[in-house]
């Protein structure tokens, strides 16, 4: 007889190597947050953005477009969004950035508020 011992051990290596139960992602619509106003170039990259993922995926992909307010707006959407991987937000750097030394007050702390997974542009010149 073998020695339990070792048949433990045995399992306790295996253990890991055996995929794990997840639900698949996404389970419901996802919500794109962008601090651009609907129409400009950069809402047509995001909604293009979001048809391709909506295909891929096989749930909705939802544009939100938040302008004005110096970006702020969009700032505290993203901080206010409830972080659970179904809220992106695509803004530029300004709003993580710049913002709290440019505006008296702003209704977010930049520091602390980008908890949703946040894709930063800026656009690049190049001469």
């Amino acid at each position: 007889m073998k020695s339990p011992i070792l048949l433990i051990a045995a399992l306790a290596v295996a253990a890991p190597a055996t995929p794990a139960a997840a639900q698949p992602y996404p389970a419901k619509p996802v919500r794109i947050i962008t601090a651009n106003s609907a129409g400009g170039t950069s809402d047509i990259f995001v909604r293009a953005l979001g048809e391709e993922l909506t295909k891929r995926w096989g749930q909705p992909v939802i544009i939100e477009n938040r302008s004005g307010g110096g970006m702020n707006i969009a700032g505290r959407a993203c901080a206010e969004a409830q972080n659970d991987g179904y809220n992106v937000c695509i803004l530029p750097n300004e709003v993580l950035t710049l913002n709290e030394f440019t505006f008296k007050s702003i209704p977010y702390n930049p520091r602390i508020s980008s908890r949703s997974p946040t894709a930063s542009s800026t656009p690049r010149c190049w001469w």
